[in-house]
């Protein structure tokens, strides 16, 4: 059975401006394959800007830089996520892309992009056709070819199309760059299907298959995404192909915490010895045993499906119905066979459509307007939206890590398993009473007090389980803190049984900024403003160094930041207490309903709770009071007038085992750090650190 598969391409003329005007029209629109071509983007337009979670982008951005361009090039493919689709770049040049997409019978269709600069040589054609092309085509003989692009053919040449033989051909050639590709279009059994015409009455973008020409239709697009360039027209295509091999899986139902019956939950709870049940057992037999109790009761929750949002979460309910409701009047007019009909169909089409796009403005500016109002009283709504164009939920159908590759998401997750796994360090064992201070660089020993016990009481069980916020993120068990919140009362018992068994058997400084009330990133930078216009009323000179640890909470050691906890005057039961949380522990990876092999991390603190979030900073506190950031500091002068040397700081990443990189920094002073790394990266050597800070000349 073969599939129709829908097809978009146009000659954008750069992106980089339309990104809102591309984004609204797609969300319009569902095609199968979208292929630009003279994008024009950089690495600092995200795709994620341009496209939705429905597609996976490949791109090919031109570096102007090393083309000594100032703008031009760059191709981009994007794919369903439910194709299987997987880019080819082992064929690419120069501002070209190849992407295949494969069918259930195991055969390939490649869609390729290429840009072709006017004024380009003979031997550039003969390079792509000869070398790329018939090379891929007799790498892969059972499969099939779609390839577009602009390629400047100069000279002249006219492509036509004659209805009753279905016969494409050219006519009126004249210069040698047509004429060769005629002859090579021919030897590869190539045919050229566009004869859409520009506004100058050409054919620049062409449309070159192996397929036959009865399976594929090309007309010019009534609803382009970005406003057309007078030479280069859009252009809808219809590829019928064998059907085409799906990625669709079914998540797991999830179960739905906010309709659960909580007062039935509670009686149920309550009627558990929990004593006879737990306090005979060790503290991992009992945990065991809890959550074997606790499962029953979960399990008369209602469960709902989670799907994967196709929509941007500012359309309204209205909104999506009206998209829908265009999408099947869309697939009537392709089904009718009635004039008067579809000339009907094709007008309510064109009102549905005007319809959809004026509620997508009405829609988005009332979020953004929303968003704006909300800065101050919630913020989150506002970075919410930042970030859903900065990053996207679509992974790519199959990917490498350390040249092993992966095409099916169980696959997928190991490799990242693996990659996460390679960040930890193996754990010094400290097991005796004296403590290495890696910032003062001797050996303290620690004064040991009677060992008190810690009773938890459920009443304080309960207290702190009503203090929970529901809006945290829930545990790895999956049960979120709404549930505990709400059945505090009936499980408060067992949890202070589980804690007392954790227990027996097993200071942050004050210029810290996150993590505190009334103590963020915002307060950190008015701090920093006021500091450096101080410094500069007052004729002085900020010298500025940001830094940022590799990995930080994945590569903190166990052994070295348990002493640290007794360094700062941790009883020992407490301390042993925190290793059983930190040791021995194991983790995975999910993607959708696909989970990865168990991994045991052997460094690293787990991320995700406040206790977590405050061990790397308490390991760290003494490098703000050591090192003398944040306060004046004298300058050795050195025979340069325009370079200083600074040292003394001491070495605070013994801990964390990090690299410290310069970042630049504009404004009165800066620190660099060029491509070829000609300037020195910040190294802890030994216990000092030596920055070589170059002050920049104002004049130059």
């Amino acid at each position: 059975m073969n599939r129709m598969l829908r097809v978009y391409y146009q000659n954008v003329r750069g992106l980089k401006t339309k990104t809102r005007d591309f984004r609204s029209e797609l969300l319009l629109q569902s095609y199968d394959v979208i292929i630009l071509c003279e994008t024009w983007l950089r690495e600092d337009v995200f795709s994620s800007e341009l496209f939705d979670d429905r597609y996976v982008v490949y791109r090919n951005d031109r570096d102007n830089r090393a083309a000594g361009k100032k703008d031009g090039g760059g191709c981009l493919i994007a794919v369903n996520k439910k194709l299987f689709s997987k880019r080819i770049s082992s064929f690419e040049l120069q501002s070209d892309l190849w992407v295949s997409i494969e069918h259930v019978d195991g055969s390939k269709t490649y869609f390729n992009v290429k840009y072709i600069e006017p004024g380009t040589v003979l031997d550039e054609y003969r390079k792509h056709f000869e070398k790329t092309v018939e090379n891929m085509m007799s790498s892969n003989v059972n499969d099939s070819f779609v390839m577009y692009g602009d390629y400047n053919l100069g000279g002249s040449i006219t492509w036509c199309h004659d209805p009753l033989s279905d016969n494409y051909y050219a006519s009126d050639v004249n210069g040698s760059i047509p004429n060769e590709l005629l002859d090579m279009l021919s030897l590869c059994d190539l045919n050229q299907l566009n004869v859409v015409r520009n506004g100058i009455i050409r054919t620049l973008d062409l449309c070159i298959t192996s397929l036959q020409p009865n399976r594929v239709s090309i007309v010019r697009s009534d609803s382009p995404l970005v406003p057309e360039d007078d030479h280069h027209p859009a252009l809808d295509m219809c590829i019928n192909l064998s059907r085409c091999k799906f990625l669709a899986e079914r998540r797991p139902p999830r179960v739905n915490f906010f309709k659960a019956d909580y007062d039935h939950l509670n009686k149920g709870l309550m009627e558990i010895d929990w004593r006879n049940e737990l306090l005979h057992l060790n503290v991992d037999n009992a945990v065991d045993k809890f959550y074997d109790l606790l499962q029953p009761f979960i399990e008369t929750i209602p469960k709902t499906f989670v799907h994967a949002g196709d929509y941007p979460v500012y359309y309204s309910n209205d909104l999506i119905s009206l998209i829908k409701r265009k999408e099947r009047v869309r697939l009537s007019i392709k089904g009718e066979d009635s004039p008067s009909v579809k000339e009907r169909l094709e007008f309510d089409f064109v009102k549905l459509r005007k319809a959809v796009k004026a509620g997508i403005k009405v829609c988005f500016d009332d979020y953004v307007k929303s968003c704006e109002e909300k800065i101050k009283s919630n913020s989150k709504c506002f970075f919410a939206f930042t970030k859903s164009l900065r990053k996207t939920n679509t992974l790519p159908n199959c990917m490498t890590y350390l040249d092993e590759e992966a095409s099916c998401r169980s696959s997928i997750c190991n490799l990242f398993a693996t990659y996460f796994n390679s960040v930890y360090n193996p754990t010094i064992d400290t097991t005796s009473e004296v403590v290495y201070d890696p910032f003062e660089h001797q050996s303290v020993t620690i004064s040991q007090s009677e060992e008190t016990d810690v009773i938890f009481t459920p009443g304080q069980v309960e207290a702190a389980l009503k203090g929970f916020d529901v809006n945290k993120a829930s545990s790895p068990d999956n049960i979120p803190m709404m549930f505990f919140m709400r059945l505090s009362l009936s499980l408060s018992l067992p949890l202070c049984i589980l804690f007392n068994k954790s227990m027996n058997e097993t200071n942050i400084h004050h210029s810290q900024h996150g993590f505190f009330a009334k103590r963020s990133t915002q307060t950190n930078l008015m701090e920093y403003v006021s500091d450096v216009a101080d410094a500069i009323v007052g004729g002085g000179q900020v010298d500025t160094v940001y830094t940022d640890f590799a990995k930080a909470f994945d590569k903190v050691d166990h052994g070295i930041l348990l002493d640290k906890l007794r360094s700062h005057g941790f009883p020992d039961k407490i301390v042993r207490w925190f290793s059983t949380y930190l040791r021995d522990r194991s983790q995975f990876v999910i993607i959708g309903a696909s989970k990865s092999d168990r991994i045991n991390p052997t460094s690293g603190v787990p991320q995700g709770d406040s206790m977590s979030l405050q061990e790397p900073i308490r390991s760290v506190n003494d490098f703000t009071e050591d090192s003398h950031l944040g306060h004046s500091m004298s300058i050795q002068k050195t025979n340069s007038s325009r370079q200083r040397r600074y040292r003394g700081i001491p070495n605070p990443c013994e801990l964390v085992n990090a690299r410290f990189k310069v970042l630049q920094i504009p404004g009165v002073f800066s620190l660099l750090t060029p491509p070829n790394d000609s300037l020195p990266t910040l190294d802890f050597i030994e216990s000092r650190l030596s920055i070589d800070v170059f002050q920049l000349d104002p004049t130059v």
